[in-house]
C-alpha cells in the first residue's frame, strides 16, 4: 500500500496559481497548530480530486470542505523556525504542492523516527500495550505532547526537498513527519504551498469495520 507519492509538475501553469495564492486573502492560522498564514478560500477542482484518485487508486471522500481542501498557506523564516514532529490525526492522506519559484526553493517535508520506540508513526489502538502505552490518549500524551518539539529523540528517516510544481502526497495520520523550515519574510518570498487534507472512501469502509467489531 503506498505511504508516500511524489508527482513533479503537477500543474500545467503552476505560475498562474502561484499569482492566485499571492492575490487571495489570508488569517493567521497559528492557533489551528500550523505556524503561519492560511488562505480564507479553498481553491481545488474535479480534475484535481480525479488525479488524487487516480494517484492512489481509490475514491477520495466527498466530504472534503471537511477538512483544509485546496488552501494555501504562507510559513515565513520567523513563523517556521519551530519544528514540531506531528502527525495529521484528522486526515488519511495529506498532500502539498510547492509554489516557491526556483531561485526560491530551499527545505522540505522530512519524516521521523521515533528513537526510543523505533515507531515511524503512531501505533495501532490495538498495538498500543505493545509499545508501552496504556491507551491512544496516553500516547498522545508522553509522545506527542511531551517529546514533539525534542529533535532529540528523533531520527530523520526520508527527506522530501521542495521543487516548484511538486506535488506530495503521503500518509499524514500514519507517518511522524514535519516542514523542515521556513524562509523570507513577506508573502512574495515565504514558503508557499497548497494544502490537501482528505480521507479515501476505502479508509471509511475500514473505521466502519472496525466500530462495527468493537475494536476500538
Amino acid at each position: 500500500m503506498k505511504s508516500l507519492v511524489i508527482v513533479d509538475d503537477f500543474f500545467k501553469d503552476p505560475m498562474l496559481v502561484r499569482n492566485l495564492a499571492l492575490e487571495t486573502s489570508y488569517q493567521d492560522v497559528t492557533k489551528l497548530n500550523y505556524p503561519g498564514l492560511q488562505s480564507d478560500m479553498a481553491f481545488y477542482n474535479q480534475d484535481i480530486i480525479k488525479r488524487f484518485e487516480k494517484l492512489l487508486n481509490d475514491e477520495i471522500d466527498p466530504k472534503v470542505e471537511s477538512l483544509t481542501f485546496g488552501k494555501f498557506r504562507f510559513m515565513t523564516r520567523e513563523s517556521g523556525s519551530r519544528i514540531k514532529i506531528h502527525v495529521d490525526g484528522l486526515a488519511e492522506w495529506t498532500g502539498l504542492i510547492y509554489l516557491n519559484t526556483p531561485d526560491q526553493c530551499e527545505g522540505g517535508t522530512a519524516f521521523y523516527r521515533h528513537i526510543d520506540t523505533g515507531l515511524e508513526g503512531p501505533p495501532r489502538p490495538d498495538q498500543m500495550k505493545k509499545f508501552g502505552f496504556e491507551s491512544v490518549l496516553d500516547f498522545e500524551q508522553r509522545i506527542i505532547a511531551e517529546q514533539s518539539l525534542d529533535l532529540s529523540r528523533w531520527e530523520e528517516t526520508t527527506f522530501v526537498g521542495m521543487r516548484f510544481n511538486r506535488l506530495v502526497l503521503f500518509r499524514g495520520n500514519e507517518l511522524f513527519h514535519c516542514h523542515t523550515h521556513g524562509f523570507g519574510n513577506t508573502n512574495e518570498n515565504a514558503r508557499l504551498t497548497q494544502n490537501f487534507f482528505f480521507n479515501t472512501k476505502r479508509m471509511d469502509r475500514l473505521r466502519n469495520t472496525i466500530y462495527s467489531k468493537g475494536a476500538l
